[in-house]
């Protein structure tokens, strides 16, 4: 069995993980992961860095014909029995398609990865894909939830759940520290992932400047650094006391390198998250993490208990949250909650063995 998978966006985010993480997995299981993506020399560089078959095609929408050739061409050459895995409805239509161009004797299944909160579409081209694949994962109850509930004409056995697992990394506690050279015993909150309006980072600035000097403390941003938008961040805060405050280290590759030296992880997307990768990469380091109630993380973090809710937007709850957290300490002990809950429910093992499974059922 080869499992393709299709990653077509820009940019390096928790989807793009999330494909990194299966292939690195199939690979350790004795299978044989093939990437097709676009040549985008941040996803191109860590696929290749896998050491498995990266073709680079547009990857287009719909009517991309010359990336379903591509991808056809693809399959004709592998001599075995394929799985298809898209990310979004676009590129598992040019699989679709792909699939139905094929007459040899290989077995050829499409399954997608719904990573947003969308009500589904019902066009000729979606519910040419609903009546053609073989399942839809969804990252999230919610996720699937919003999708079913414009009525598309989907079989309902289709449709499954599986949350998305974080592979258990090793984290380094001094790392962060040592690189950055900051103290031991300073108190340091972070931020991962992309870093876009919708990610909620100008509410982490806003809470921070709220905030004052009433805590003493170091906020580091792991992210592209190079966009219009952060520079227009670091512009803001060029004249204020939150210079001296905050770093940007720009991407960073191995996230547990870095993970393990925060004290709070701070994920407050104004956007509903169909998951929140970032949110459990700080669970499973074991660390507290403040984010926001609108998405798909009610359903694995209890308020208090193992992360800290609060409402999307609100940078004055945000700051009091941190002031909280950061008098009482007892960011210890929900993150040791956290760490407890991912290894019980959202750890990779979990996560694979039930994709593992689907793979091998789909034919």
């Amino acid at each position: 069995m080869k499992v393709i998978h299709l990653v077509a966006n820009k940019t390096w985010g928790g989807g793009e993980q999330y494909v990194y993480d299966i292939v690195e997995h199939l690979k350790l299981n004795g299978e044989s992961p093939v990437v097709v993506c676009r040549a985008i020399p941040i996803l191109v560089d860590n696929y290749l860095a896998l050491g498995v078959p990266v073709y680079k095609l547009k990857l287009g929408g719909y009517f991309d014909f010359k990336s379903v050739l591509a991808l056809l061409q693809i399959v004709k050459n592998i001599d075995d029995d394929c799985i298809i895995h898209a990310h979004d409805f676009k590129r598992a239509f040019i699989a679709v398609v792909a699939c139905k161009m094929y007459h040899g004797k290989k077995k050829i299944r499409v399954i997608m990865t719904r990573h947003l909160i969308r009500q589904a579409k019902k066009s000729f081209l979606e519910n040419m894909v609903y009546k053609n694949i073989s399942a839809i994962v969804f990252v999230s109850e919610l996720a699937r939830k919003v999708f079913m509930s414009s009525s598309p004409m989907i079989e309902q056995n289709i449709c499954k759940v599986i949350y998305s697992g974080v592979k258990d990394r090793a984290c380094d506690k001094n790392y962060l520290r040592n690189v950055l050279n900051i103290a031991d015993n300073e108190f340091v909150m972070m931020y991962h992932g992309r870093i876009e309006a919708e990610k909620g980072v100008e509410v982490i600035i806003e809470a921070l400047s709220a905030l004052g000097e009433s805590i003493s403390y170091r906020m580091v941003f792991i992210g592209d650094d190079t966009t219009e938008y952060v520079k227009k961040l670091k512009r803001r805060i060029e004249n204020t006391g939150l210079k001296n405050k905050i770093i940007w280290t720009g991407y960073q590759k191995n996230i547990g390198q870095w993970i393990g030296g925060c004290n709070l992880g701070l994920v407050p997307t104004i956007a509903k998250e169909a998951f929140g990768l970032s949110v459990v990469e700080y669970m499973m380091a074991g660390k507290t993490v403040i984010t926001t109630d609108n998405g798909a993380q009610k359903e694995y973090i209890q308020n208090g208990v193992t992360g800290v809710l609060i409402y999307p937007s609100d940078s004055q709850l945000l700051a009091k949250n941190i002031e909280d957290i950061y008098n009482t300490k007892d960011y210890v002990r929900i993150g040791n909650n956290a760490r407890e809950y991912y290894e019980k429910n959202l750890s990779y093992d979990v996560f694979f063995n039930k994709m593992l499974k689907m793979y091998r059922t789909a034919f």
